[in-house]
């Protein structure tokens, strides 16, 4: 293969792997803070009616 063949793919399997580390910490996060409850946000809670949901 060539170099920027391989390249390309460790650019793939980055982004892909970033992805997924990504998705599983918003998943993480949902589960932490059901839909409805209080989340703290820089020291601050917020609440669905505070941000205006």
């Amino acid at each position: 293969m060539e170099r920027q063949q391989l390249f390309a793919i460790a650019i793939v399997i980055a982004a892909v792997s970033a992805a997924y580390s990504l998705a599983r910490d918003l998943n993480d996060d949902e589960r932490d803070f059901p839909s409805g409850q209080a989340a703290l946000a820089s020291g601050h809670a917020i609440t669905p009616a505070a941000a205006g949901q």
